[in-house]
Order: structure tokens, then C-alpha cells, then sequence
């Protein structure tokens, strides 16, 4: 997506924890600060940038499509998930996104680079460990 779309995705962003309720979506807070952390751990050299459409593919993928059904099935994995998995996972997957775009000769780091560092790196994921989801 191109650069006029980052204040739509800028604005997600911003609003995300405000129209999310706990109920609606446990550790909110939590899961945007790990994306955040993971950013700033990740040390993203300058000239290249991490893109406001990144970081809410990250949001919507790891609230959505992980903290979520962890909450309505098991929700007492929540903490170690939110606070062990999440942070670490993040960083992993801003520093390969970062590397692939850095590579491809890119700007910024965007969503497609986001989702090309997760799928690669899908078995090393702790949030993605067999355990969690298949017993």
C-alpha cells in the first residue's frame, strides 16, 4: 500500500485500544506493546522505515488470530503467551520483515514484509508451538 493509506492505518493504530474493550479483546495493551518493543528491539537502520500498515497487520493478525482463540478455548495459557511469547516473536518477526525489505531494496518495511518474516519463520514462533493449539 502506498504512503496514503498510513494515516488510515496510523489512525487504526492509535484508536485500536479504545474501540477494543478487554471483553472484545484481552491483553490489547499488552499485544500492542510487544509489536512496539519488537519495533525498538529490532533496531531497524536508518533510511528504512517500518510502515504504519506493518504494525497493524501485526495488531489485528496477533490480537485476532492468536490472543483471542487462546482466550476463548484456553485462557490460562494467556500470560505466558501475551508476556513470554508475543515480545520475543515480535522482535523476530520486525527484524527478518526489516531484513526482507532492506534486501528487496525497500523504503520501509510493510505488511507483505511482515507476512513473508512470519511465514518463514512459523516453526521458531512461540506463540505458533504444536502445544498450544493441537491438544
Amino acid at each position: 500500500m502506498g504512503p496514503r493509506y498510513d494515516a488510515y492505518f496510523e489512525r487504526e493504530w492509535q484508536e485500536s485500544a479504545f474501540r477494543r474493550t478487554a471483553a472484545e479483546a484481552p491483553y490489547v495493551g499488552q499485544v500492542r506493546a510487544a509489536i512496539e518493543q519488537g519495533i525498538e528491539a529490532a533496531d531497524i537502520s536508518y533510511p528504512l522505515g517500518f510502515r504504519p500498515d506493518a504494525r497493524q497487520f501485526l495488531l489485528v493478525n496477533l490480537q485476532d488470530m492468536v490472543v483471542n482463540p487462546a482466550n476463548s478455548v484456553d485462557p490460562d495459557q494467556l500470560p505466558g503467551l501475551v508476556l513470554d511469547a508475543l515480545p520475543n516473536d515480535a522482535t523476530q518477526i520486525v527484524r527478518t520483515a526489516a531484513a526482507y525489505a532492506a534486501t528487496a531494496g525497500d523504503s520501509d518495511v510493510s505488511a507483505h514484509n511482515v507476512l513473508a518474516a512470519t511465514a518463514a519463520l512459523w516453526p521458531d514462533l512461540g506463540f505458533a508451538a504444536p502445544w498450544r493449539w493441537e491438544q
